[in-house]
């Protein structure tokens, strides 16, 4: 049974064999350049299948590792934002320690007193020089009153005001105070306030330090003032914020301890003490309501010493409202007209 199998695949075999024979004799030469080009077309589509394939599986790949990087990455912003929060939370915790124990101290403005002129000084005092609050600089300064004051000649007039001030400490511990290079601690105001102790005080270069107790106040005289160009200058710009004549003093309130708190009180003042003479070409004048300057005090900064606040470092602060430490603006300009 098996060899009558076999000998019948050997025939059928030989059939085929035969038969492609005969029929690879009967293809022209076009038949088998045909055939040439089908099979040629045939691998090429084979090739094209597999590289299609490939170009699959691989955009497979990439688009998992894109998703295993995003994750990857997800998980380490997750890391960062919980030690970020961690920290935070820590920081916060020891702002919240150190605001319980540290000092507040608060500042009450009385209207300031002005304008006035000092005809012996053309600005802001220097080393060396007398001060703005000395007895002899305040009993030499008189009223600007009806005083007509002429371009160019007048230009460098100086023109000032100054007040007074109570500092209140409302916190549980006792606070140092630093009050700007014009200003001093005094006992009594002109206007007939009760007298206040002076505080105890030291020296920190040009400006006064006080150590004011809890539930302490003490009391302050400051001044402050312009030459008449930069006066002109603000007039002309009196509708910026802050306005061209404006007038900024600085105290520094702050807890010694190394842990402890700095604050920095701003006071802005808002004077335009001149304006022009009507028909009178370069001259100004005093304004009728120049006297009636209200200080107004700026909610205070709160720096913390363990995040770096240092009692020296005020230049942020002045850059960021374009003044000097005097209040004066950096960048200034005079027009005469």
């Amino acid at each position: 049974m098996q060899n009558q199998f076999a000998l019948a695949l050997d025939a059928l075999h030989a059939s085929l064999l035969l038969g492609l024979g005969d029929w690879l004799r009967s293809l022209t030469a076009t038949d088998i350049g045909n055939l040439i080009n089908l099979l040629t077309g045939l691998g090429t589509l084979a090739l094209a299948f597999f590289a299609f394939r490939q170009a699959r599986d691989n955009r497979r790949l990439i688009k998992l590792g894109e998703r295993q990087a995003a994750t990857a990455e997800a998980q380490a912003k997750n890391s960062a934002d919980s030690v970020k929060v961690a920290l935070e939370v820590q920081q916060e915790a020891i702002r919240a320690r150190a605001d319980q124990d540290a000092p507040r101290v608060t500042v009450d403005f009385s209207p300031a007193i002005g304008p006035l002129v000092d005809g012996h000084r053309d600005g802001m005092p220097n080393a060396g020089q007398l001060r703005l609050l000395d007895p002899q600089s305040i009993e030499r300064s008189q009223p600007l009153g009806d005083r007509m004051l002429a371009w160019p000649r007048n230009r460098d007039t100086f023109i000032w005001y100054r007040g007074f001030a109570v500092l209140t400490n409302e916190g549980r511990t006792s606070a140092r105070v630093r009050l700007p290079s014009e200003a001093v601690f005094v006992e009594e105001d002109d206007q007939g306030s009760p007298r206040l102790p002076l505080p105890k005080t030291v020296t920190f270069s040009a400006m006064q330090e006080a150590v004011l107790p809890p539930g302490a106040q003490a009391r302050f005289m400051w001044g402050a003032g312009k030459p008449l160009h930069e006066w002109i200058d603000g007039h002309q710009r009196f509708q910026e914020r802050p306005p061209g004549s404006a007038i900024w003093q600085w105290i520094v309130a702050f807890d010694p301890r190394d842990n402890g708190v700095i604050d920095t009180i701003l006071a802005l003042l808002e004077p335009e003490p001149v304006q022009k003479v009507v028909g009178e070409d370069g001259a100004w004048e005093a304004r009728r309501d120049a006297s009636h300057v209200t200080v107004h005090v700026l909610p205070i900064k709160r720096g913390y010493r363990f995040e770096g606040a240092a009692t020296e470092d005020l230049s942020a602060m002045y850059d960021h409202h374009g003044v000097d430490k005097y209040g004066n603006r950096l960048v200034s300009g005079t027009d005469s007209d």
